[in-house]
This record gives structure tokens, sequence and C-alpha cells, in this order.
């Protein structure tokens, strides 16, 4: 649903929020979920979920071909 380009310590990389996820978000100290995103062809690698401001954020390498919403 949205996404923006974030630069920290680790290099550059993409938030993604999703109108709903399989993904468990890191949470009292317990190790958000790591996968792939897969829609046809093209799939994207999820480095870490967390929430943040009641929303399910998927640490991302890059984005999906389409995504045009950012927050």
């Amino acid at each position: 649903v949205k996404y923006r380009q974030i630069t920290d310590k680790k290099g550059d990389r993409f938030q993604i929020v999703l109108d709903r996820t399989p993904f468990y978000a890191e949470s009292g100290g317990q190790v958000g979920d790591q996968g792939w995103l897969t829609n046809g062809a093209e799939t994207v690698k999820v480095l870490d979920t967390k929430k943040e401001n009641d929303l399910i954020v998927h640490f991302v390498d890059r984005l999906p071909s389409q995504f045009d919403a950012t927050f």
C-alpha cells in the first residue's frame, strides 16, 4: 500500500506497508520475520518486519516494479 526509502547504518533500504501480511512483526523482544514477497515472476527479499505507529513495516532490499504510494 505504501513505501519509503531509508538510509541507515545498514545502507539504503526500503520500507513497505501492505494492506495485510503473513509476516510477524518484531514485538516485545521477539525477532521479526524474514522471507520473500512474491507476485508472479517477481520476488522481493524481506530483511526484517517491525511494528511502527500501528503499521506492520517490511524492510526490503528493493521495491517491486509496480509500487507507487509513499508514506
